[in-house]
């Protein structure tokens, strides 16, 4: 289920230590998925070289 509302992102290099907050709203309708529904999302990793 993904509903509208007011949320807050944060990055952390430890639960202990956040670095970063963003503060968001999503707007639209409430969104209801089901079982089969995948999520994906695309990441990648490099060594920084």
């Amino acid at each position: 289920m993904v509903e509208p509302g007011a949320l807050e992102l944060r990055l952390a290099a430890s639960s202990a230590g956040i670095r970063h907050t963003a503060r968001l709203t999503l707007t639209g309708p409430l969104r209801e998925l089901g079982p089969d529904r995948r999520l994906v999302c695309g990441t990648e990793v490099s060594d920084g070289a």
